[in-house]
């Protein structure tokens, strides 16, 4: 059952309700994430939390956690539709990002009041060539926020280091040697592996704005050292899918 928003304050022990379905917006609703600001101090409040669900009526909700009680409102004008997921900059935290499904992704300078496409022509290209094409995960450098990166699905990936004003793809996903190429051989590929088609999570590194992690074609995990430019196999000693 839709249990709405909830909170813990013993790592995840118990939860209590902080916001029903119906104060977020619907009596059913999916809660699609979850971006928290202000104070980080256990036990300390006011916080603020920013909430997108799969509701039109409201692209994007802000719940200030009072405590004992919360305010909830509505914002994100200029929002097509819901978000499916929020990224907050944290060394600029009135930037925010949001990625539209077949809209691609939004960027708001005043604290998720009002969004605007920030598409670039590789990215609108990529999303018009297939009604099946979608922005889903982004995420956003814990120590610089020029630095932002987006997955979509069908095994796109871009990534801006000047805070999404200008985008590129990977300059390359795997590499080869001798035996091949080395994700791509896993699975028993003579190409270059890329990107997961079901579009890739993505794990910024927390002090080092260059390197970060995500999904590969086959579900192992690809890493980069240079800010997104080129990505290459680094699951060795993991046997787990991505």
């Amino acid at each position: 059952a839709d249990e709405g928003l909830l909170r813990s304050t013993n790592g995840g022990t118990t939860w209590i309700q902080i916001a029903t379905p119906t104060q977020l917006g619907a009596s059913t609703i999916e809660v699609l994430d979850v971006k928290v600001t202000g104070t980080s101090a256990d036990g300390v409040y006011p916080k603020t939390l920013y909430v997108a669900t799969n509701n039109n009526s409201y692209p994007l909700r802000k719940v200030v956690d009072n405590g004992a009680s919360v305010t909830i409102t509505t914002i994100g004008a200029g929002l097509p539709s819901y978000p499916t997921a929020i990224a907050i900059a944290p060394t600029s935290p009135t930037t925010f990002y949001a990625t539209v499904r077949s809209y691609g992704v939004y960027k708001s300078t005043n604290s998720g009041l009002n969004f605007s496409n920030i598409n670039s022509s590789a990215m609108q290209s990529f999303l018009a060539g297939d009604a099946g094409r979608f922005a889903q995960y982004i995420d956003v450098s814990p120590v610089d926020s020029n630095y932002v990166f987006v997955a979509f699905n069908r095994k796109a990936f871009y990534y801006s280091q000047n805070a999404g004003v200008t985008w590129n793809a990977p300059t390359t996903s795997d590499e080869s040697n001798v035996d091949g190429w080395v994700s791509g051989s896993l699975s028993g590929y003579n190409y270059a592996s890329t990107f997961n088609y079901l579009a890739s999570p993505i794990a910024v590194h927390p002090t080092n704005k260059n390197i970060l992690l995500t999904i590969g074609e086959s579900g192992d995990i690809k890493k980069s050292t240079d800010g997104g430019v080129n990505f290459r196999y680094s699951n060795t000693g993991f046997t787990g899918g991505g």
